[in-house]
């Protein structure tokens, strides 16, 4: 007569492999860089492609600064107000890292314009990686230095 219950070891590496798969499809996805996200956005800002910016920006997200601000649409609006003209912006990373679906890049920043005048500050840019698996910025914060003393 056959024993119904399977050997005990059979059911230990089942539920083994269960575990094992159920916890690679929970893991959250490999890291991407914020430096390259950071990239995305300069470039973006360079070209002037408000566009491309709406892409980057998550629908609550963040501005802290100057003019604290929430949501797409007025952040947008606050970007578009500083693009035309404004120069090429480059990001330069102090610290970055990544825990999870959330990865962060804090910095400093400088953006030349056309005539070769440049102004430059910090920045700490929050991004978060949702379900569509598009990374999408939660929190920025851009701080521009004070001006230099006059002489």
């Amino acid at each position: 007569m056959r024993n119904p219950n399977p050997p005990p070891k059979l059911m230990g590496l089942v539920l083994a492999v269960a575990l094992v798969s159920g916890a690679a499809r929970a893991r959250p996805p490999d890291p991407i860089a914020a430096d390259a996200l950071m990239e995305q956005f300069a470039q973006a800002w360079t070209r002037g492609d408000a566009a491309r910016l709406a892409e980057l920006l998550a629908d609550d997200v963040t501005l802290v600064g100057e003019q604290p601000m929430h949501g797409r649409d007025a952040v947008l609006a606050w970007a578009k107000a500083h693009l035309a003209g404004s120069g090429k912006l480059v990001f330069k990373s102090e610290r970055s890292g990544m825990s999870g679906w959330v990865t962060f890049q804090m910095g400093r920043w400088t953006l030349e314009d056309k005539s070769g005048k440049s102004i430059a500050g910090n920045h700490t840019f929050v991004f978060r990686r949702y379900q569509d698996g598009v990374w999408r910025i939660i929190a920025m914060h851009v701080d521009p230095d004070p001006p230099a003393p006059a002489k």
